[in-house]
Formats: C-alpha cells, structure tokens, sequence
C-alpha cells in the first residue's frame, strides 16, 4: 500500500451471510445449493477503488442442497474430491465501479487444482466509495456471477440417452455477504 492510500479492512460475518448457487437439473428445474462454511475479507482502497481487494475460502465439505444422497455424491472424488481439494478460494484483481450502485469484481477462482478468472457484478459498494466521507462500521454486498463447471474439471455426468444433461454446465453463483469493520 502507498504512503498516500486510504484502504479500510472488512470481514465477513458469516452467519449473516450466505454463499449460493444453482444449475438446472434435467434441463427443467433448479437446484439451489449453499455452502454453510466460508470466510472472506474486504480491503476496500478509499484512494482508488479500482486497487480495493476480497478474498474468501469455502470448505467444500460444506455444501447443502437439501438431497443429501445428492450431497453426498458432490464429496466424491468423482466430483469436488474434498479429500484432495478441501476449499475452494476466490481473490480479486480488480474493482470497476459502474453507474448506479453496481461494480464489477474481477478475479480468480481456484475450484480443485484448476484456477479461472471470473466476472461477479457487484451491489451495495457505492456508498462507501461516493464521497460522503463516512465510512460506515459495517455494510452489505451482494453479488452473483456465472461459471461452466466443465472449465473446472467438474464433468460428471455425462449427457443423457434422450439428449441433454442431467445437470445444467452453467452455474449461477449468488452471494451476500455482511461486512464489519477490523
């Protein structure tokens, strides 16, 4: 951090904070899931928000989709292998401010041994960044973005006899997240 930089370090309250997904099953529904273990921190630079800076870890281990033979499943090696790979992590390289309340937070996520960049358009930042000088104790963010599974080596299952996939390529990523003042 420079001489001249202003950066406020936030954590994230997980019990008032959720880590979401879904994807659709049998090319007709959705199935939402959660994980209910996750830590993350906000560095946010009141100097240039492009430079402010999160990060977060999920234990796999963690993951609820209210089917537990379908959770079940999503533990073996066959899948997220949390064995070998028990966290998942996400950390930022940028944050571009748009019009409104809305940001864009580009960075990384690392899901088994496969790291990807990935987009999530973000809510709840502009307040903190608009020039009102108050920098509040705690706030709000919330977030989503997509991924395709398949580019994090989570292949299974193949396509079905009738054509389709059992379960949908595209995962929808939501997230809210409280953050308290360090």
């Amino acid at each position: 951090m420079a001489p001249d930089e202003r950066c406020i370090e936030y954590q994230v309250v997980p019990e008032q904070s959720q880590v979401g997904f879904s994807v659709k099953h049998l090319m007709i529904s959705r199935v939402k899931g959660r994980f209910e273990r996750f830590t993350g921190m906000f560095r946010l630079n009141l100097s240039d928000p492009s430079r402010s800076e999160c990060s977060g870890t999920v234990e796999v281990v963690s993951i609820s989709t209210s089917d537990r033979a379908r959770d079940e499943y999503l533990h073996t090696n066959e899948f997220f292998d949390p064995k070998r790979f028990p966290e998942i992590h996400f950390r930022s390289s940028r944050v571009e401010l748009m019009p409104g309340d809305r940001a864009w937070i580009r960075g990384t996520l690392e899901i088994k041994d496969v790291s990807r960049p990935v987009e999530l358009e973000a809510e709840g930042l502009r307040e903190i960044f608009g020039g009102s000088g108050r920098i509040p104790e705690h706030f709000e963010v919330h977030a989503r973005g997509k991924i395709d599974r398949r580019e994090f080596g989570l292949v299974w299952p193949p396509a079905i006899e009738a054509g389709g996939v059992l379960v949908g390529n595209e995962v929808e990523i939501s997230l809210k997240f409280h953050l308290v003042k360090k």
